[in-house]
């Protein structure tokens, strides 16, 4: 079926049920990912298709499994049971297509307010207490983690093109490096969300909806919470004197994330996130999917930060320094 093309579309929907016979769909194609086709379709109520991409919309060669549209199906499903304010509604799944449908959020993402300097410290907040709670409900709960023990997707769509992909260039500390990789793929202790960032975040009348679980996994804590405070901290880089209200939001989710998830044993998950959020800053910058708004100045900047990050030469985040 061709996303593009309306009459396939509307055919499709009224096949499965979504669309009543006689009716036709209106298209508009969304962008801003780089791995699945994704369109709006409007027809009174308006709900979102999605199809995964064999392979991804970058520059360098980046292939990942379709069957990722299945685990973010499923995690739709679980975790609406959980925090149903928190996940858009799971309409259609159909696994032979490897596409799903749920409903449209209509809303701004985090990152285009984040972006236009405009700044709700509601969002981090909420951020944290729905993180904190997932990881908490998870924690080495095989009801939650069986459907997700599959690393293959993770590796694909981050370890592999973030932190292996830039290792001969941090060649100097590829101990830390590998330390980090070996953390997170060796643990699977709570379902991470694998993609947790301001891109992902639609606000819904200012309440946060959480999109993309595609990489979701059964896996270590560190990377979802080191995922957002690496993207909150590249947008402090990126405003340099303006940059304090990011890096204040960046502690708010850290803070309300660890009152919130009460499970962990700090002492040992603290210091990884700091190291996790270190590499993934590097990877933001020298990845295959590197974030588009920093200069060539910002990223040295963010360089320097997430060597400090990911050595432990900064190991609490009130003492990172965001300004060159």
């Amino acid at each position: 079926m061709d996303l593009r093309n309306g009459a396939d579309v509307t055919s499709y929907l009224i096949r499965k049920g979504v669309m009543a016979p006689g009716t036709r769909a209106t298209l508009v194609p969304l962008t801003g990912g780089v791995s699945s086709e994704v369109v709006l379709v409007r027809n009174g109520r308006s709900l979102v298709l999605k199809r995964a991409l064999a392979k991804l919309r970058v520059k360098e060669d980046w292939y990942a499994g379709t069957e990722r549209n299945q685990v973010e199906a499923e995690c739709l499903r679980r975790v609406s049971a959980l925090a149903p304010d928190f996940v858009p509604e799971l309409v259609l799944e159909d696994r032979d297509a490897s596409l799903f449908a749920m409903e449209y959020v209509d809303g701004p993402t985090w990152k285009a307010e984040l972006l236009a300097g405009r700044m709700d410290f509601f969002v981090p907040e909420q951020l944290g207490r729905f993180l904190g709670a997932l990881h908490r409900s998870s924690y080495k709960n095989p009801a939650w983690l069986a459907p997700f023990e599959s690393k293959a997707l993770f590796y694909q769509l981050r370890v592999s093109p973030y932190f292996v992909f830039i290792r001969p260039r941090y060649a100097a500390w590829a101990e830390a490096l590998d330390a980090v990789i070996d953390g997170l793929v060796s643990r699977s202790e709570v379902l991470v969300h694998g993609d947790f960032s301001p891109k992902n975040v639609l606000l819904r009348r200012g309440q946060p909806c959480v999109l993309d679980w595609e990489v979701a996994h059964a896996g270590h804590p560190a990377f979802d919470v080191g995922f957002l405070l690496s993207h909150l901290l590249l947008k402090a880089i990126h405003f340099g004197a303006n940059g304090q209200a990011c890096h204040q939001a960046a502690q708010v989710f850290y803070d309300t994330y660890f009152r919130e998830v009460q499970v962990l044993p700090e002492p040992e998950y603290r210091p990884m996130v700091m190291r996790t959020t270190g590499a993934l800053m590097l990877a933001r910058v020298d990845g295959k999917s590197p974030v588009e708004y920093l200069t060539p100045s910002e990223q040295e900047v963010a360089r320097r930060g997430g060597i400090a990050l990911l050595t432990g030469e900064v190991d609490h985040l009130q003492d990172f320094q965001w300004m060159g």
